[in-house]
């Protein structure tokens, strides 16, 4: 992820990505090609180099992460994953929680199509329980919520990709975290793991591998910026007024 020094690269950046094409209602292009062109010192031009280098180079969970947090891409993110999803609702509900909780987004909708095929009504009754909604929460590990609250989208979003959190923060990698997700912790680390939750890891990595192949694709084709069409900025000051 690019780390911005100061204010001043943050806005650098920002008009980059407007000057070279990213979608803006209030400012002409021309007027962009002033301000950037007056925005800094010669000392800037490595950062802008480097910063073009790094957009282009962004692949999987870091790109999904940083179009997302960005202003100027945040919306293309979003149309993907809804069109990944079927739902805008969902798509946004994955996406904030997975952030907020510091999964990658492409496992947390490969694991919401693993279990309910984004379906936020979605049931599955056990012999002694029932799992329901986007990511069929269980009705005895998830006993304080409402039936309401099971099909709710945000709600189970948000129940369930802490949960994954908390499994990858104790079973120390994916697919361990997958495996607890799927058969209990118990039943992992106590018995083995049944081959039935083996199939579902692996069903639910090959979803993300696709996913991620789908993203990167369709990122590149957008997103992509040609660095022979950026201009250097210019050894002149920005005037304050």
């Amino acid at each position: 992820m690019i780390k911005f020094s100061s204010l001043k690269h943050t806005l650098i950046l920002t008009l980059l990505f407007i000057l070279v094409g990213c979608k803006t209602d209030h400012i002409k292009k021309k007027d962009v090609e002033y301000l950037f062109w007056n925005a800094s010192l010669k000392t800037e031009n490595s950062f802008i180099k480097e910063a073009v280098k790094e957009l282009n180079d962004e692949k999987g969970e870091t790109l999904i992460v940083n179009r997302y947090n960005s202003p100027q891409t945040q919306e293309e993110v979003i149309d993907f994953f809804t069109g990944y999803t079927g739902n805008r609702d969902i798509a946004q509900a994955i996406l904030k929680y997975s952030i907020k909780y510091d999964v990658p987004p492409s496992l947390a909708f490969a694991l919401s199509k693993a279990e309910s095929s984004f379906n936020p009504k979605a049931i599955n009754r056990n012999s002694t329980s029932i799992d329901r909604g986007l990511f069929q929460l269980n009705s005895t590990t998830f006993s304080d919520l409402t039936l309401e609250e099971f099909f709710d989208i945000d709600t189970n979003s948000a129940k369930g990709i802490k949960f994954i959190r908390w499994c990858l923060d104790t079973g120390k990698n994916e697919v361990s975290a997958l495996a607890m997700y799927n058969a209990g912790s118990g039943r992992v680390s106590g018995r083995g793991t049944p081959k039935m939750t083996l199939d579902y890891i692996s069903k639910v990595l090959d979803y993300r591998g696709v996913l991620l192949d789908e993203f990167n694709l369709e990122m590149s084709s957008f997103a992509r910026i040609n660095p022979k069409s950026v201009k250097l900025v210019k050894d002149v000051t920005l005037p304050l007024d």
